[in-house]
């Protein structure tokens, strides 16, 4: 059976087409150094490939998680250790103050200035951002004030004294008055004020009554409370590998709070000094330890997350590093190998070409 001249010049055009077309696929693949362009170059290759791109893409949001969970513990280490140095520093100020008779005031002035640092760490920044807020971070976990208000005293003998709660009072502010609010009594005729120790003297004559509760108001030439404006709370977590996650911060109360509160430690001692009472003072060494404690604590958890965000973020890197590698042995090219097969083609291609010219040149009388 003869094949029509037609159907042999179509045959000859479709196998020279495919030539083409796979010298282009080569030519391409040596280019881009991919192996596949399109799932129908290698459908089990690149349904492979995508899943181990999928892999690849959640390993670098994991490394991208672990940089911000790292900018935070980094940004949370300076103030930590601060708070430990700043603590560490006010016991031995109180060390030294319990035995010296006449400095008392001077170690209290030292201490307030303590008491100022802490309360500047726990306003501790990273950006725009308060680290020790909590999800509230746009807002200082602390303010300290000057107002005292509702400070209580019971009175004595005429003559006496009574010690209010803080020393270093501001002239002219103090305000006494009963328990129901309705009397107020008066400084130079009820009561005298040393302002420097916070001492109130019950004079001769006062309406104050011997053994009845009273309060008073006043204000503090130094901070006299440091207190939230908020609730702070709120842990900041971080996914760095599956389904684990790290805490990257910590909330001001876990620091500042945790047992003791180093504020109230703070003024505490600044008042019980700048009033000379020594026994006072020694009764709080054992509080100053156990901040100390607490604020130790809190930088060996610190310590840890930083050490498993380090191991975490080398075993990352080196999974990301295997990914890659193994996403290249499914999608690239052997470039050596793809020119032989090139060069095959083209000589495969050249040789059609001669055939199918010495094919075109057949007439029909050749055929009968």
């Amino acid at each position: 059976m003869r094949v029509p001249t037609i159907q042999t010049h179509r045959n000859i055009v479709q196998f020279l087409t495919r030539a083409q077309m796979n010298i282009h696929d080569i030519q391409r693949q040596i280019a881009t150094g991919k192996r596949i362009h399109k799932p129908s170059d290698d459908p089990a290759g690149t349904v492979e490939a995508r899943a181990l791109r999928q892999r690849l893409e959640d390993t670098l949001q994991f490394r991208r998680n672990i940089d911000n969970a790292t900018l935070w513990t980094g940004a949370a280490d300076l103030p930590l250790n601060g708070v430990v140095e700043t603590l560490t520093r006010m016991k031995e100020l109180v060390l030294d103050a319990v035995d010296d008779l006449e400095g008392h005031a001077v170690y209290g002035d030292q201490i307030d200035g303590l008491l100022d640092e802490l309360v500047s760490i726990s306003q501790s920044k990273l950006g725009e951002r308060y680290l020790f807020s909590g999800f509230q971070s746009d807002q200082a976990p602390y303010v300290a004030a000057k107002q005292v208000v509702g400070d209580t005293f019971v009175a004595t003998a005429p003559g006496t004294n009574v010690s209010l709660t803080h020393a270093r009072l501001v002239a002219g502010t103090v305000v006494v008055r009963d328990a129901a609010g309705t009397t107020t009594f008066v400084e130079g005729v009820d009561y005298d004020i040393d302002s420097t120790t916070g001492t109130l003297t019950i004079l001769a004559g006062s309406s104050l009554a011997n053994g009845v509760s009273y309060e008073v108001d006043y204000e503090t030439e130094t901070t006299s409370s440091v207190t939230s404006p908020v609730a702070i709370q709120g842990d900041i977590v971080r996914h760095i590998d599956g389904d684990r996650t790290l805490t990257v911060n910590f909330t001001a109360p876990e620091v500042f709070e945790n047992g003791v509160n180093m504020f109230q430690l703070g003024i505490g001692l600044k008042n019980a000094l700048w009033k000379g009472d020594v026994d006072g003072v020694r009764a709080l060494l054992d509080s100053i330890d156990q901040a100390l404690v607490q604020a130790t604590q809190v930088t060996g958890i610190l310590g840890a997350r930083m050490q498993a965000l380090q191991t975490q973020e080398s075993a990352l890197a080196s999974d990301e590093i295997m990914l890659r590698q193994f996403i290249s042995d499914v999608e690239d090219v052997d470039i050596a190998e793809a020119a032989i097969r090139l060069q095959a083609e083209q000589s495969a291609y050249e040789y059609a070409l001669a055939a199918a010219a010495r094919l075109m040149q057949i007439s029909i009388v050749d055929r009968l």
